[in-house]
């Protein structure tokens, strides 16, 4: 399913906000430019606010929404502030605000918005998937050890463990693998379910292929971030409507608007920059250092005849490595390419959006601003979800999941 539906409902067709001059401490003591036509649009606007979140809180999804509501907003209005400065600002400033420091102050607020918009019940299911792995792989670790501990073990002994004790060891071991395994498809069902209902169509194979990448996360959040844009998207369009004669708290709502895509944006450019910065010359530097040891294994089956056997099958596993790493590099470009080309579409719809947000502040046509909105509307093309895929085989899974903790800097174990 493509992310046009789940933003393209509540895309705004309401006009913006303009900057009007005077000035007004904030509850931060902070001087922003208003007039008292502008003090006035802003406390109407808060009223009509206050009883649209009062609307949302019975029941746990309208809480849900109406934390997120809160949240985002002050974020929404610093940054539309800032950004309606910046034009004005000097370029650079010995003391005081310049448009450097304000494009950082920009930035930090777009990134808190894409941390909350990203957020959701479901990441918890993550973090006790990764702990169920990581007890697995040292649940593993432990049976290979009683294993081999056991070889020299006595049959009977009072002072040492003895082949029954390892036994038993190993039973319980492979007892607590069990459990974990049923958790995981228990978890993997729930997770899928939860994002099945943001719009994500996955299977619980193709999750499973998701979380073991280094990006899964990401793509996960900007789907979370598109459905929680529509939620919100919708309640700005229905305070414009409800703003009526108000210009300019329309033009605010509209402003925000904006902002949303800004971030979504911003989400998808760090994706593309960690992709490009870290992880493929992370994964070409794996591969190098793999064929470095393929070379020297190859030297040494020539020199040492009796350990062929050996070194065979360490020929075999680093050309297994450079065959993982050669598809998860080449699974890294596919999800690049793919978020560059939503995030070009971003791109287009925030130079739209922008343009007639600035337009708007000079000729004040709401009911024009509306057309264009919907005409825009009509002529987005759909953002895909990156393509997901399954794993060919058990060893590649547990291939992927290696990388991925090297990737991240976490022991693999």
């Amino acid at each position: 399913m493509g992310y046009r539906d789940l933003i393209l409902a509540g895309m705004l067709t309401g006009a913006l906000m303009s900057p009007l001059h005077a000035t007004a401490p904030d509850d931060k003591g902070v001087v922003h430019e208003r007039s008292d036509l502008w003090e006035e649009t802003w406390q109407s606007a808060d009223e009509v606010w206050r009883r649209t979140v009062e609307a949302l809180r019975p029941g746990p999804a309208a809480g849900g929404f109406a934390r997120l509501w809160d949240d985002i907003m002050p974020r929404l209005d610093e940054t539309l502030v800032l950004s309606d400065r910046h034009a004005s600002l000097p370029n650079r400033a010995w003391f005081g605000e310049d448009r450097a420091s304000n494009q950082l102050a920009i930035n930090d607020l777009l990134d808190e918005a894409a941390a909350i918009l990203a957020a959701s019940p479901s990441q918890g299911y993550r973090e006790r998937i990764r702990e169920l792995k990581l007890a697995m792989r040292e649940a593993r670790t432990e049976i290979a050890e009683y294993r081999r501990r056991r070889v020299s073990a006595p049959r009977n002994a009072v002072w040492q463990k003895t082949v029954a004790d390892y036994d038993a060891a190993i039973a319980e071991r492979e007892a607590r693998i069990g459990e974990y395994r049923d958790e995981l498809q228990v978890l993997h069902r729930s997770y899928v379910a939860d994002l099945e209902a943001l719009g994500l169509d996955i299977s619980e194979e193709q999750l499973e292929f998701l979380l073991s990448t280094v990006v899964g996360d990401d793509l996960i959040g900007m789907g979370t971030a598109f459905h929680n844009v529509k939620a919100i998207t919708v309640q700005l369009e229905r305070l414009t409507e409800e703003s009526g004669e108000d210009l300019t708290a329309a033009r605010r709502y509209y402003g925000m608007y904006t902002i949303l895509l800004r971030v979504l944006e911003r989400m998808h450019g760090r994706l593309i920059q960690d992709v490009d910065e870290r992880y493929l010359p992370e994964i070409q530097a794996i591969v190098r250092r793999t064929r470095d040891l393929l070379a020297e294994t190859r030297g040494l089956q020539r020199r040492e005849a009796g350990r062929r056997e050996i070194l065979a099958a360490n020929l075999d596993a680093q050309r297994f490595t450079l065959r993982a790493a050669g598809d998860y590099q080449d699974y890294l470009l596919e999800q690049r390419g793919q978020v560059a080309s939503a995030r070009r579409q971003l791109a287009r719809d925030i130079a739209v959006a922008r343009n007639t947000y600035e337009t708007v502040k000079v000729a004040g046509d709401l009911v024009g601003l509306m057309q264009a909105g919907q005409r825009l509307l009509e002529n987005l093309r759909s953002l895909e979800v990156p393509a997901l895929r399954t794993f060919e085989n058990l060893e590649m899974k547990r291939e992927f999941e290696q990388l991925t903790l090297r990737l991240e800097g976490r022991p693999s174990g």
